[in-house]
């Protein structure tokens, strides 16, 4: 047996046929799939597969990773179990870097345990209809952007991808795997220029019982370009008549969202909904943790950006139609 099919098999006894690695295989292939092997962690006894761990990496050198599903068989002493789980999985394999989006609040303890520093999400919405800050407030500085749309725009930007000054270290490499050849749903990646320096970023739209919604996924670049992506967005939200665009993120700093326009979510309101899920849709705000443990002594004074997007594009909820993708998805590595 294989081991992407000893994987879906464990999945499907442990949490039914709906689950999506088990309806589409094929996204746990593309997702943890590295040479001859897959990028899954997994815990036995008595020969018996009782726990699995998939994770991504950031980039080719394999410094940074992301955990994605942390998924375990009901047992007697499971925390006990998991948590042995998770600190061989992270004194053996873990890289430099280990960084999950989207941590369970009943987990936060045992991250804790096993080194992790655990926080929650700042949350950010701009909504254009309460909004007058594009007319009074315009930013003072010129940037261009555009829609990665085609072969030749992405051969083109591989060729110039921009080095962030932050962790995690996400390059060329991560970009495609989890957004352009994506097959969960549809990503907009989009190239920045601003003074001479490139920047890149992802993001998606949704129709919603509540309306249109556009979420920033990624960003790739240096810090000090994001006040032009925020201004990217308002102008995409207007001309797409959205309800909203919204930004989960931790370690940008508040102010730079302010001087945007951008209002911080209240969790304990439900007037502006930020949702955790699209899929299905869920109309409540909460928070969302993460989870961060560095390895690597000499990366403790770096700052880290996390965006809760990049941990969505990791779990399928529904499967594009490859006949339906766009150009760019058919682009070779």
């Amino acid at each position: 047996m294989s081991e992407l099919s000893r994987f879906v098999d464990f999945v499907r006894d442990n949490y039914g046929e709906t689950h999506s690695y088990v309806m589409h295989p094929q996204m746990a292939r593309h997702f943890y799939e590295d040479g001859e092997h897959l990028n899954i962690y997994a815990a036995f006894k008595n020969d018996e597969l009782i726990g699995v761990w998939p994770f991504l990496y950031y980039n080719r050198q394999k410094t940074d990773a992301a955990g994605c599903l942390f998924l375990f068989k009901p047992m007697d002493g499971l925390p006990f179990v998991g948590q042995a789980f998770m600190k061989s999985f992270l004194e053996d394999v873990a890289p430099e870097g280990y960084f999950t989006a989207g941590i369970i609040e009943r987990l936060l303890p045992f991250y804790r345990r096993v080194k992790h520093r655990c926080e929650h999400f700042s949350q950010f919405y701009w909504q254009p209809v309460k909004s007058t800050h594009l007319r009074s407030k315009d930013v003072g500085f010129d940037f261009s952007v555009r829609l990665i749309s085609t072969n030749e725009n992405l051969s083109e930007l591989r060729g110039r991808f921009p080095v962030s000054d932050f962790l995690p270290r996400k390059d060329f490499w991560f970009l495609k795997k989890s957004y352009v050849d994506n097959l969960s749903q549809t990503f907009e990646v989009f190239e920045g220029v601003c003074n001479n320096e490139v920047f890149v970023f992802v993001t998606a739209s949704y129709e919603t019982p509540i309306g249109r919604i556009l979420r920033l996924y990624d960003y790739f670049g240096k810090l000090e370009k994001f006040d032009a992506v925020l201004k990217y967005l308002q102008r995409k939200a207007l001309a797409e008549h959205c309800r909203h665009v919204d930004i989960m993120v931790a370690g940008i700093d508040v102010a730079v969202f302010e001087r945007a326009g951008f209002e911080s979510l209240d969790c304990n309101q439900n007037e502006t909904i930020v949702p955790n899920n699209f899929f299905p849709f869920q109309s409540v705000n909460s928070r969302v943790h993460f989870g961060v443990r560095l390895n690597n002594s000499d990366l403790s004074g770096e700052p880290v950006v996390l965006f809760k997007g990049a941990g969505d594009q990791l779990v399928p909820r529904q499967i594009v139609d490859w006949e339906k993708s766009v150009e760019v998805n058919y682009c070779q590595t």
